[in-house]
């Protein structure tokens, strides 16, 4: 696959919601529809996305850069009382080398060991499951399971392993402040013998801050990562910065773009330096 590829998929990306899902005139912004889809949940138990994200970013290295194209989607469904929330991550990567702190690289000695190469990353997902309130509180749990798939199209891009592990979705909303945190937990429990095990703490926080009805101030990072079988100096990928939020209207469509840049304060010695991310976001 050819670096011209990410440009191919990129397009596909952005138009990937409206041909592929009933669209809903929605909220702009992800906290209420968030909110909205558990008030949904009696009339819709059927599995429905709420949102969609593609997302583009690049990578600062050590004299070189590293590019991705992701599609998050993020679903409900519900029964009985019970509310489940379905996030997933699916990515095209064109990385130079290993990148240290990606959750779906390989834990590798010498990154530089393997070729450049493009293609699909592992990929990764979560069930989180609350009971359904009548009433909206600032503070939501839910806990859940998160999984790895090897579906990594070469070596360089993932783990070789099935991995899964327990989750907890935290989110809380007060006035125009909303905030929450993702963890997974994963180990390996198959997949290829010779490949080193999996056993990684994934951290997905987001923050943000309405400044008025069209925009945000917003820190939602690609994720802090730590392994806990790789020596302290070479465990933990931590970024911190953010950027801006702009909700548009595409007709009867509410979608959103956000532009972001991180400096990665914690690194591995071979990890990403800083990183930019671009992403357009779709709400159902």
């Amino acid at each position: 696959m050819k670096r011209q590829s990410i440009g191919t998929l990129l397009v596909a990306g952005l138009l990937f919601p409206s041909v592929s899902f009933a669209i809903n005139v929605g909220d702009t912004d992800y906290e209420t529809t968030h909110n909205r889809v558990r008030q949904q949940v009696d009339a819709r138990e059927h599995y429905h996305f709420t949102r969609q994200a593609t997302y583009l970013y690049t990578d600062f290295l050590q004299g070189d850069d590293a590019t991705t194209l992701g599609i998050e989607t993020d679903a409900a469904f519900g029964f009985s009382d019970i509310h489940v929330r379905h996030i997933m991550y699916l990515e095209v990567a064109d990385y130079p080398r290993v990148v240290p702190g990606k959750t779906t690289n390989p834990d590798v000695t010498q990154p530089d060991a393997l070729e450049e190469e493009t293609g699909i990353t592992d990929l990764l997902t979560g069930f989180w499951f609350s009971r359904d309130k009548e009433e909206h509180h600032a503070l939501e749990i839910g806990y859940g399971l998160g999984l790895q798939l090897p579906t990594a199209s070469d070596d360089s891009l993932g783990t070789g392993k099935w991995s899964a592990g327990p989750s907890i979705d935290i989110e809380y909303k007060k006035g125009n402040f909303f905030g929450g945190s993702i963890f997974i937990q994963l180990w390996d429990f198959a997949g290829e013998s010779d490949r080193k095990s999996v056993n990684t703490l994934i951290w997905k926080y987001f923050l943000m801050y309405d400044l008025n009805r069209d925009w945000k101030l917003i820190s939602i990072p690609y994720g802090v990562t730590y392994y806990w079988n790789k020596p302290s100096d070479e465990a933990l990928s931590f970024p911190v910065g953010g950027g801006f939020q702009r909700n548009l209207h595409w007709g009867k469509q509410e979608l959103s773009v956000h532009l972001q840049a991180f400096k990665y304060i914690v690194r591995p010695s071979k990890g990403s330096e800083a990183d930019v991310r671009l992403t357009l976001e779709w709400y159902f």
